[in-house]
């Protein structure tokens, strides 16, 4: 064993020297030899030494080997340095360690070779133990990125959810609200269709100005009409009400009359025409006019009764025939009076439907409130998760350059753990060669 290191000492220098001499012009160029060698001792097994030798510009020895201070040189010593030590992880010996040992007795290069052999072991051995650990370190930060991945798609999935469930409460309400503007729109067309009806229809056409407001609240303290007294158990509004219809209904009774009394009778058929097209005005009015119809034709037949009354009062009359038919005016005042309250109820019905449709409008504002206050949940929670995933997503990219950093080591595959512990027990033999040798 003696012999083959000094063997390998006399060797390497020349071996150098050639090479320095054969490429001496050759920059930043990688000159690669391999020396093996067989030396037996007592009848052991065969052990196989490789040394790899790189030559750059300048006296740069192995640049694979890297230190603080920069690529390891032929210069540098692994027993004089613990670095390089450290670096020269597989008992390789650099030129000038084989100089220094060429240099020793016998004995000390025994000692030195058997201490810097246990070094090597340890630092290959340390070294291993850092590698296996770095890598089951990796396999783990691997395994939690891809937990992190898989909850970066499901809160992925929930914010897609979230974003539709917003689309829908907003299509939703949007909708809701289309529809109560149109609700809305109609109601105020068909009060101003039915304020109109009431104003041409229901107030005597001599009168120029239609009654106002104000009129309307002055009839309030105007005392009824002789003979017509208002509904008993009614509200304010409700006498009011009542009263004004009273007195649109006195007031069409007086124009009649006039008309009767003061035109001709040609005006007569006249007037039935103008009932006639009022009849016609009220069938284009999308509302329940069979009342007021009625009501039409009982002014029609009165205005009849009229006519011949008026023929008849040309002509002298006993008492007897006057009273009759005055009794029978009387009768066809009390049915319009009839058809004038059935005319109010509907009326008030027509009153009933716009107080529910008013309570329905309430209740879809307060729908639409209510659907504001969950958008503004909904869009605290999408931020909320939006800040989730922004962190996520940092985490992510710092594991990642945590992963990237620990890729940049070198991960030993088994077959290399394997090398590793063979080399090991091939140095605790040669150690165990070395306690055996005997000294001449």
């Amino acid at each position: 064993m003696l012999r083959c290191i000094i063997f390998t000492c006399l060797i390497l220098l020349p071996w150098c020297h050639l090479f320095a001499r054969v490429f001496p012009e050759r920059k930043k160029t990688e000159h690669f030899e391999m020396f093996c060698w067989e030396c037996t001792l007592g009848g052991e097994e065969e052990l196989g030494i490789f040394f790899l030798f790189f030559f750059l510009q300048g006296k740069v020895w192995c640049p694979s080997f890297l230190s603080s201070n920069g690529p390891l040189t032929g210069e540098d010593s692994v027993m004089t340095d613990a670095t390089t030590t450290t670096i020269v992880a597989r008992n390789l010996l650099t030129p000038k360690d084989s100089q220094l040992l060429s240099g020793r007795s016998d004995e000390l290069a025994v000692q030195e070779s058997q201490a810097l052999s246990v070094q090597c072991a340890g630092s290959v051995s340390n070294m291993g133990q850092r590698l296996l650990a770095r890598s089951r370190q990796v396999e783990s930060l691997m395994a939690e990125v891809e937990n992190l991945k898989q909850e970066i798609k499901q809160l992925k999935h929930e914010n897609r959810s979230l974003h539709v469930l917003a689309n829908n409460y907003s299509t939703g309400m949007k909708r809701k609200l289309d529809e109560m503007q149109e609700s809305q729109g109609r109601i105020q067309s068909d009060r101003q269709r039915l304020a109109s009806f009431f104003q041409r229809h229901l107030f005597p056409a001599s009168s120029s100005v239609p009654p106002s407001i104000g009129a309307s609240n002055d009839l309030s303290s105007v005392p009824p009409a002789p003979g017509v007294w208002p509904r008993p158990n009614l509200s304010g509004t409700e006498q009011l009400i009542h009263r004004i219809n009273l007195r649109a209904a006195m007031d069409i009774k007086s124009h009649i009359e006039g008309r009767i009394s003061k035109c001709p009778l040609e005006d007569l058929a006249l007037l039935k025409e103008d009932l006639s097209k009022l009849i016609s005005a009220i069938d284009n009015l999308n509302i329940d006019s069979s009342s007021l119809k009625i009501k039409i034709a009982e002014i029609m037949a009165a205005s009849t009764e009229y006519s011949s009354l008026r023929v008849i009062s040309l002509k002298k009359l006993s008492p007897d025939v006057r009273a009759h038919q005055l009794a029978a005016i009387d009768l066809s005042l009390t049915q319009a009076r009839s058809s004038q309250q059935a005319a109010s109820g509907d009326y008030q019905s027509t009153e009933t439907s716009l107080a529910s449709v008013r309570v329905r409008l309430d209740m879809l504002m307060r729908e639409q409130e209510q659907l504001g206050i969950e958008a503004s949940k909904l869009e605290s929670v999408l931020g909320e998760q939006g800040a989730t995933l922004s962190q996520c997503q940092e985490e992510i990219s710092r594991l990642e350059q945590e992963k990237d950093m620990a890729i940049e080591l070198p991960i030993l595959s088994l077959t290399e753990v394997e090398t590793l512990k063979a080399l090991e027990g091939l140095l605790e033999d040669r150690l165990l060669s070395f306690r055996d040798i005997v000294f001449e």
